[in-house]
């Protein structure tokens, strides 16, 4: 699996930084094409509500857009600079108007989102909030809230119950991995009421890295009833410093974390946390 294409939402605070800078290292060493996208609100002055008979923007507005674009210059002549294809996209914020849309229409891979939490994703996604793209995105999502002088994810966890086939969502990660020239460590999560066992989760686990021979991995285990907490407390235990997972939209004991495991992940945890839905092989 490549990642070819990345979306960046931004409304180019210092908030939203880490996340381009953590696209562009990605975009770089993968030769991938980026995304700057932007919503805006447009504030109508009485006098200046566009209409048939008067379409013109009030200077305000034209002030703002102005803005907006010189933003997106920036942004576009950065990553240009770097070496990378950049296009830019200004939207004006409808009711109708949905990020994945924009996703799908443009052949996305992989959103990538700076964010010093909720109140972050809501003020550059207009309209928008974490839960809302990590719920409706089709494709991964990145969600980065601080970074070092230098990205690197030199050590992945993925978070799995691994009663699924985890073979797609794996493929993607090992895409980053290669940039990174990461260790993955897997860990199998147990429900603590319907428990595996640790050797059989040890026993599924190494039948499913003898599928990637060249990939360097680590194997661990947690029972639980926290799952959020279980990912965390193993995630500094190995020196993790990017966390994944798989979500899906059914509930389940047996299945892969509910959305709202993510949501609550991706809030809370100060590491970067990359969520992939359900993807088709």
């Amino acid at each position: 699996m490549s990642i070819q294409k990345i979306l960046i939402p931004t409304d180019f605070s210092a908030s939203a930084e880490p996340g381009v800078e953590v696209a562009l290292a990605i975009a770089k060493n993968l030769k991938a094409e980026i995304y700057f996208f932007h919503f805006y609100e447009e504030v109508f002055e009485l006098s200046h509500v566009p209409n048939v008979k008067n379409p013109e923007l009030s200077p305000a507005q034209q002030t703002a857009l102005a803005h907006i674009h010189a933003e997106m210059d920036k942004l576009v002549t950065r990553a240009r600079h770097a070496g990378l294809n950049a296009t830019p996209i200004v939207i004006r914020n409808r009711s109708e108007e949905k990020i994945e849309e924009y996703i799908t229409a443009r052949q996305i891979d992989l959103v990538i989102m700076g964010t010093h939490g909720v109140r972050g994703f809501r003020e550059f996604v207009v309209g928008s909030n974490a839960q809302y793209v990590l719920r409706h995105s089709p494709i991964p999502v990145l969600v980065v809230k601080q970074i070092s002088d230098q990205v690197e994810f030199n050590d992945i966890l993925f978070a799995s119950r691994f009663d699924e086939d985890v073979r797609t969502p794996l493929s993607f990660i090992l895409a980053l991995a290669e940039v990174f020239k990461s260790t993955i460590h897997l860990l199998f999560v147990s429900s603590i009421l319907l428990p595996t066992g640790e050797e059989n989760a040890m026993a599924r686990i190494r039948d499913l890295i003898r599928q990637f021979p060249e990939t360097n991995f680590s194997i661990n285990y947690s029972e639980t009833n926290d799952e959020e907490l279980a990912i965390d407390q193993i995630a500094r235990e190995v020196g993790a410093d990017l966390i994944a997972l798989t979500t899906h939209d059914h509930q389940g004991l047996l299945k892969i974390f509910s959305r709202s495991v993510a949501e609550h992940l991706a809030n809370h945890e100060s590491l970067p946390v990359l969520v992939i839905p359900e993807l088709e092989h």
